[in-house]
């Protein structure tokens, strides 16, 4: 995996010698996420705390943090919070919401119906409610008619 950063275009690649030593204990999915992990755009501490981990061979720990990806199940994203790939954090809930935001994008398009009584200041409610509802669906890129 490369990533290209803005700042110098230049790309940035895990050096994989640091998995070197403990590889042979580690499955091949647990492996591959964890490179994505270090080669991708996730802070400087989280990097470094994997990189402890596997200084320390912390075996089991990086399994169980890397062996899968968190998966959304009836009640929703539920599991430890931590580093990992097969964690709660920000990470897997940012990708979690994507995901969500682009099937919406790809199967719905929104519809927005403005309703109000006689009253003016409903009127007037109902009409700053269609507003911000346009402005903010038409922000995430969600059709409105």
């Amino acid at each position: 995996m490369r990533i290209r950063f803005a700042t110098n275009n230049k790309p940035m690649s895990f050096n994989s010698s640091i998995l070197a030593s403990i590889e042979h204990q580690l499955d091949s999915t647990t492996i591959t996420n964890i490179k994505k992990w270090l080669d991708g755009s996730y802070d400087s501490a989280t990097k470094e705390e994997i990189k402890q981990w596997i200084n320390e061979k912390k075996i089991e720990e990086l399994t169980d943090s890397f062996y899968k990806d968190l998966e959304f199940g009836t009640g929703g994203l539920r599991g430890i919070m931590g580093i990992g790939s097969n964690r709660v954090n920000k990470y897997t809930f940012g990708t979690a919401t994507q995901g969500l935001s682009n099937f919406l994008n790809k199967t719905y398009v929104l519809n927005i119906m403005q309703s109000n009584n006689p009253n003016d200041a409903s009127r007037q409610f109902s009409l700053f409610s269609l507003i911000s509802a346009i402005n903010n669906y038409s922000k995430r890129k969600i059709g409105c008619n």
